[in-house]
């Protein structure tokens, strides 16, 4: 049996030292794992003060355009404003047309009227012309008689 254990020896100093060979290599891959660990721990620090960064951006940016939403919003309240204004202007313009449009109307009856007095007038001044040469002519015939001019 000793023969047995003798044999035995040798493969078991072999696989020890197997064994603390593994145990060195595992050492050895534990270092290299630590230190990608540490690598990629430092690139996902890397990676999260980038987005760090890109949040702190991407703030500026929600602040900018909320900035530009309140401007558009009071644009938009100028534009209601305007409108409002337009529309009380074109209520104005239709009720100014309508005036218009009556005093148009009393233009022509007043420019009728006009005519119809003118030819009135014109008819009176011919019967005051006719009434004075028939007044004017009875007088020299008063005369004529009164002063015996005509025989």
């Amino acid at each position: 049996m000793e023969d047995g254990v003798v044999q035995l020896e040798p493969r078991v100093a072999r696989i020890e030292a197997d064994v603390a060979s593994l145990k060195d290599s595992v050492a050895r891959l534990d270092q290299k794992v630590d230190r990608l660990d540490e690598r990629v721990d430092e690139r996902f620090n890397k990676v999260d003060d980038r987005f760090d960064k890109v949040d702190d951006r991407l703030d500026k940016v929600d602040d900018r355009f909320d900035k530009v939403d309140e401007k558009f919003a009071k644009i938009d309240e100028k534009f209601a404003m305007l409108d409002g204004k337009v529309n009380t202007l074109d209520k104005r313009m239709a009720v100014f047309e309508c005036g218009l449009e009556g005093l148009r109307e009393n233009q022509a009856r007043f420019h009728d009227d006009l005519n119809g007095l003118r030819g009135s007038l014109d008819a009176k001044f011919i019967w005051i012309v006719t009434t004075m040469i028939t007044f004017g002519i009875a007088l020299l015939a008063a005369m004529a008689k009164g002063f015996h001019w005509l025989q």
